[in-house]
């Protein structure tokens, strides 16, 4: 009787401390509040892959996964994939949610879920600078690049100022003759074109696609 009084406590005891010790990793390493009133703020974020796979033939759909961004954390991940073989592939610091199957006969949908908070008292880090590749141009292409620039330069003051004009530029319901030309001659997005520019000024640059966290937003697209 007193062993079995002793096994209880023991339990006891183990799932308060398992307790107690989430509830501080919570607090501490992920700064969830603890006291009445306070909250932390959990975005969850859903995405799925629809589509009609060939018969008889093998199935593997890879989805990337997104990597640690600064100033966020990932709390939780749920992947949604019943009749598939899953894993989560890792290679390089790239994470990739791998779904396998030896056959399918009908459409299917996949789900990835997510969950990410800010912490409070976390700022973003500093990241490395990227290397700056030039883009090979034409001449004339050449040639209205560096005027572009030129007046940028002008209108500046820094290269925070060169590249808020920059973007300004490209914006614009009637831009700079230039501006005009780049875009009409480049076959890819304004994105593209201001980086080439940014190369040519010697200003590093890298895109970052993201999606705008919004409460009951659906269907949403990355955007550059």
């Amino acid at each position: 009787m007193i062993a079995s009084k002793n096994q209880i406590a023991l339990i006891a005891g183990s799932l308060f401390l398992l307790g107690l010790g989430l509830t501080l990793y919570k607090a501490i390493s992920l700064g969830f509040p603890l006291l009445p009133g306070e909250y932390q703020e959990v975005w969850t974020i859903e995405s799925k892959i629809s589509f009609t796979p060939r018969k008889d033939q093998p199935l593997q759909v890879d989805l990337e996964l997104p990597v640690e961004q600064a100033g966020w954390v990932l709390l939780e991940e749920h992947f949604a994939s019943s009749g598939f073989g899953f894993t989560i592939v890792d290679e390089n610091g790239a994470r990739e949610a791998r779904w396998t199957r030896q056959s399918l006969d009908r459409s299917t949908t996949l789900y990835y879920k997510m969950q990410v908070y800010r912490p409070t008292d976390t700022g973003l880090g500093d990241m490395p600078v990227p290397p700056i590749s030039k883009p090979m141009l034409e001449n004339d292409q050449l040639a209205a690049t560096e005027r572009l620039i030129g007046v940028l330069r002008e209108q500046s003051a820094s290269t925070q100022s060169f590249v808020a004009l920059l973007v300004a530029e490209f914006n614009k319901d009637s831009q700079d003759r230039d501006a005009q030309f780049l875009l009409g001659t480049f076959e890819e997005s304004p994105m593209v074109v201001m980086r080439a520019v940014l190369a040519y000024a010697g200003i590093p640059a890298h895109e970052v696609r993201g999606i705008r966290l919004e409460d009951g937003r659906r269907r949403q697209t990355l955007s550059s």
